[in-house]
C-alpha cells in the first residue's frame, strides 16, 4: 500500500500486527528480546512528547549510534512529531561529526555510548546544540539526559499529521568527491520511495539488518519497506557475527551490499567441498 508519510507507515502497519514483534534484538550472547509494532509505535510518540517537552518540536535531531531500538524509537518519534532527523555515521571521527551537527542546524543529539567521545567534545564544538540524549545512560546529569528516563516521564499518545511534502530527514553524501552535502529529504521522499516499490515479499516476512543505518538503502528498504510489510526486523549487532546472527534468528531475508555478498560467496568457496561453480549458482543465481 502506497504511503505519503512515514506516520502512515507505522499508524497502518501497527493497526494490523500491534501485539506481533516488530524488532528482534540481542541482549546476551544467545538471547533475544522484541518489542511488538504496538509498543514501537507508543515507544516514538513517547519520545514525541520528549521533544515537546523539552521545547524541540519541529527542529533538527542529529541520531548516532549502531542499528539499536533506541535508534528506530528516536527516528520513528523525531519524524511522527513534525521535527527533521539528520543521522549520522557512526564510524566517523569525532571532529567529522560535530561538524555535521553544526551544519545540519541540529539542537538535539540523540547517541550511542559507543560514540561517547562525539558527546564529550559536541557542546564546544556546535553552539546551537542545547541538549544530549543517551540511549543507555540510566540517569540524568548535567552533562546528558537519559533516553529511557525522559520516555517514561513523558509517556502518552501524540497525535500529529505531517504533510507529505513536509521535510523529515537529512542525509549526509559520503564525501567521496569532496564535501558531504546534506540532502533534504521529505515525507514523501522516503515513504513512497519504501512503500510504493513490489518486491513480492511476503508480509511478517524475517528480515535481519546488516547495513549501517544512517544509509538510505536500509533505513528506506530494511526498516520502512519492512515496517510497511508488518516484517520482523531483526538487528545483527556487529558484522563479525552475520553468521552466527543468522543461525540465531534464522531470517528469511538479508538485503546486502555486492561487496558484502561476494564476500561470503568467497568465504562459502573455500569452505566447501562443492566446486566454486556451484556455490556461485546458489549465492548469485547464475
Amino acid at each position: 500500500m502506497l504511503c505519503s508519510t512515514v506516520r502512515q507507515i507505522l499508524v497502518n502497519t501497527e493497526k494490523k500486527y500491534g501485539p506481533e514483534d516488530a524488532v528482534r534484538y540481542k541482549i546476551s550472547k544467545n538471547e533475544i528480546e522484541s518489542k511488538s509494532y504496538t509498543q514501537l509505535k507508543n515507544d516514538s510518540e513517547s519520545f514525541s512528547n520528549v521533544l515537546k517537552s523539552l521545547g524541540e518540536l519541529g527542529k533538527h535531531i542529529s541520531v548516532i549510534g549502531m542499528t539499536s531500538y533506541e535508534w528506530l524509537v528516536t527516528y520513528f518519534g523525531t519524524v511522527n512529531s513534525g521535527s527533521v532527523v539528520v543521522p549520522l555515521d557512526v564510524n566517523l571521527p569525532a571532529e567529522d561529526v560535530c561538524d555535521l551537527i553544526a551544519r545540519s542546524d541540529s539542537t538535539v543529539l540523540v547517541y550511542d555510548e559507543v560514540r561517547k567521545d562525539v558527546a564529550a567534545i559536541a557542546k564546544d564544538r556546535c553552539p546551537q546544540l542545547k541538549t544530549m540524549i543517551s540511549m543507555q545512560q540510566k540517569e540524568n546529569d548535567d552533562h546528558a539526559l537519559s533516553f529511557w528516563k525522559l520516555l517514561e516521564e513523558n509517556r502518552g499518545s501524540f497525535d500529529y499529521d505531517p504533510d507529505p511534502d513536509q521535510l523529515c530527514t537529512i542525509m549526509f553524501t559520503s564525501g567521496t568527491t569532496g564535501k558531504s552535502k546534506g540532502v533534504m529529504l521529505t515525507h514523501r521522499n522516503v515513504a513512497e520511495n519504501a512503500t510504493c516499490l513490489e518486491m513480492k515479499i511476503p508480509e511478517r516476512t524475517v528480515i535481519m539488518t546488516v547495513l549501517p543505518i544512517h544509509h538510505a538503502y536500509c533505513l528506506s528498504m530494511d526498516i520502512l519497506k519492512g515496517t510497511s510489510l508488518g516484517a520482523v526486523i531483526c538487528i545483527n549487532d556487529s558484522l563479525m557475527r552475520v553468521a552466527k546472527n543468522i543461525k540465531l534468528f534464522k531470517p528469511e531475508m538479508i538485503l546486502m551490499v555486492p561487496l558484502m555478498i561476494e564476500t561470503m560467496a568467497k568465504k562459502l568457496e573455500e569452505a566447501s567441498l562443492l566446486p566454486a561453480k556451484i556455490v556461485k549458482s546458489q549465492v548469485f543465481g547464475k
